[in-house]
């Protein structure tokens, strides 16, 4: 291990409260003209507090004012030489820097927010820039863009060279075009008559921004037909598609009969050998999916994953030997 490495261990066990590793002033000064301009002594080691595990992973380390800022999945924590100060944030934390003028941004699961006096307020044009990861502080803001060769990085500096990141942004983006036959059911709802499972549509390796986009195709139900929203059916008794075995109801109509619907599974959930892309509650797979994590996708949806994983993709139908047709559907990770 590098005496640089060998220091960064040391913060990292000072911050955790461990004491394994020793760094000495000469460690550190090495450390800092290696990692950082002359100007910059964030790396020398000071202790002011320690982290409980009870508060969850570290999401992102940052430097405020000169005193620590570390954000938990739902929690800011700011250390000075006298006191630990903790703000609670509602929003899944993902990504945090510390712009020019000590302002702070988050990346959240409801996209991005600055830090106020009075907490969060919602940045609107970051979130409709950035596709990507946050990350850096100081003198710009730089995200993570992922694309099919790998991973570029961009930075902002000021307003002008956003439109060079949107650019960016849109061109890394990883596309595929997946087709999802009308039975696949994945064997949710009730009652059914065959278990075809979802088609996987996209891994993603991090968190990430997936986007999915119908592009063409109708599903035959059996008695009609019915495109991405899905249509209104009303049912000879009570029974369940896969979207109201979702919220755990049963009825004798529903409003989108053969509609496209998705759930994501972590990555580690997937590699199991046992997993297969079913209904988890029904006796037709050792490792399945739990119908609760199922959405509603029709035309369109965006949202934002925190974990490496699989989309997944079905038809909203339980009874589905009579079914024909599809949907050409578009997905795109950022």
């Amino acid at each position: 291990m590098t005496p640089c490495l060998r220091m960064l261990a040391a913060l990292l066990a000072l911050l955790a409260g461990f004491h394994g590793t020793t760094a000495t002033a000469s460690t550190a000064a090495s450390c800092e003209q290696h990692l950082y301009a002359p100007a910059d002594g964030r790396l020398t080691p000071h202790l002011l507090g320690r982290l409980s595990k009870s508060d969850g992973p570290t999401v992102g380390f940052e430097i405020l004012d000169g005193h620590p800022l570390v954000a938990m999945p739902h929690q800011l924590i700011g250390f000075t030489e006298r006191s630990v100060n903790k703000m609670v944030v509602t929003q899944l934390i993902t990504g945090l820097s510390v712009l020019p003028a000590a302002r702070v941004e988050l990346q959240t699961s409801a996209g991005f927010q600055t830090v106020g006096k009075n907490g969060t307020n919602p940045d609107g044009i970051m979130t409709r820039a950035i596709h990507g990861r946050l990350y850096a502080s100081g003198t710009s803001i730089s995200v993570e863009v992922r694309g099919r060769q790998g991973v570029l990085k961009a930075a902002i500096f000021t307003s002008l060279t956003i439109l060079a990141l949107i650019v960016a942004a849109t061109t890394a983006a990883a596309q595929t075009q997946v087709f999802v036959p009308g039975t696949a059911s994945g064997c949710f709802g009730n009652p059914v008559d065959e278990c075809v499972p979802l088609v996987a549509a996209l891994t993603v390796s991090g968190p990430s921004w997936i986007t999915v986009t119908y592009v063409s195709g109708m599903v035959n139900y059996g008695p009609g037909e019915a495109g991405p929203n899905g249509v209104f059916f009303t049912y000879d008794t009570y029974a369940q598609v896969p979207l109201q075995a979702a919220v755990g109801v049963s009825l004798m109509s529903t409003k989108d009969m053969g509609a496209l619907f998705g759930v994501f599974v972590p990555q580690k959930t997937v590699q199991r050998k046992a997993f297969n892309a079913l209904d988890g509650t029904k006796n037709v797979t050792r490792l399945g999916i739990m119908p609760n994590r199922l959405f509603f996708i029709g035309t369109g949806k965006r949202f934002w994953v925190t974990q490496a994983g699989t989309l997944f993709l079905g038809v909203n139908d339980s009874w589905v030997s009579d079914n024909g047709g599809g949907f050409n559907v578009a997905v795109a990770a950022q």
